[in-house]
């Protein structure tokens, strides 16, 4: 994720943190309150729906990077590290 969010113009979003993102996706899917976050666990929960937005608006006007999302063996082509 760290790699899509550089190529996507969000180079703050780093490996680690995309480590801290999974793991407080997490604990929101689990029933923790979004108003109830840290402010710089708000922070990071705001560049990952970035990340999020920024791959979705480029899907929509990209194929091919629409289409390497859409396919496991693209994606570790694409990003490796993603793997």
């Amino acid at each position: 994720m760290a790699q899509i969010a550089g190529e996507l113009g969000v180079p703050s979003f780093g490996v680690n943190e995309a480590k801290q993102a999974y793991h407080l996706r997490s604990q929101l899917a689990h029933g923790q309150q979004l108003g109830g976050l840290a402010p710089a666990d708000r922070q990071l929960y705001d560049s990952m729906e970035e990340v999020l937005r920024k791959a979705l608006l480029r899907s929509s006007e990209d194929d091919v990077f629409a289409e390497t999302l859409g396919d496991d063996q693209k994606i570790k082509k694409q990003w490796p590290v993603c793997t």
